[in-house]
């Protein structure tokens, strides 16, 4: 039988939780859950899903910090943002922390990264990057740290990739290079800045620019 205290604690979250997040609920599941610090944190293990309106999260581990709406995800971790209009943002990592309040993703170690622009999947990009950031309410990915990315016929390298969905524009600073293949030719291409403009089909290479094109010999 519960005492009086942990009564006390459970109608408190309660009651915290709806004051917090109004119609919005945080939604998880785990195979074991501790309540710590008075339930300002809880820790879930084992199996853990978390769902946030358009996120889905899973885990091994997962700490909700309750009073910051934030969590911290570790272990095999998947973070998923669906959007209506059909915009899907997906990485896989061994930590997430989210910001659910601000709509804010950090990932602070070496992931894998999925971007599909809206109802768009032929222009999908792939990259891995040793830290990433995604700023849900401007649509802005900012990567850092030997990027590997690909988007459509491109292969792309750099310390810094910036993407602005609003913009459909891709900015690569920090020595970076694009290279391109296609029937007749392939070509590698450097500068001090690259941008890809993706619904012009377009890029752009500004500073120092050098490039080395091969023409495809005739069969």
């Amino acid at each position: 039988m519960l005492n009086k205290y942990w009564l006390r604690l459970v109608f408190g979250l309660l009651i915290f939780t709806k004051m917090v997040y109004a119609q919005d609920s945080v939604n998880i599941t785990a195979d074991r859950m501790e309540i710590i610090k008075k339930g300002e944190l809880n820790l879930f293990k084992e199996n853990v899903k978390l769902s946030f309106r358009q996120v889905i999260i899973t885990a091994d581990e997962l700490k909700h910090f309750i009073p910051q709406q934030k969590v911290e995800a570790a272990g095999d971790v998947r973070f998923v943002q669906q959007a209506d209009s059909g915009e899907k943002l997906e990485i896989l990592s061994q930590k997430v922390v989210y910001d659910y309040k601000k709509q804010y993703c950090l990932v602070p170690c070496t992931s894998t990264l999925f971007y599909i622009p809206e109802n768009k999947p032929e222009e999908r990009i792939n990259l891995t990057s040793r830290e990433t950031e995604f700023f849900g309410e401007e649509k802005r990915i900012l990567a850092q740290g030997d990027i590997q990315a690909i988007y459509q016929q491109y292969q792309i390298q750099s310390g810094v990739l910036e993407y602005l969905e609003e913009a459909g524009k891709m900015v690569l600073t920090e020595q970076p290079k694009i290279y391109y293949q296609n029937e007749k030719s392939s070509a590698q291409y450097t500068g001090e800045k690259i941008i890809v403009l993706r619904e012009e089909e377009k890029v752009i290479i500004e500073g120092d620019v050098k490039g080395i094109i091969y023409a495809k010999s005739k069969e």
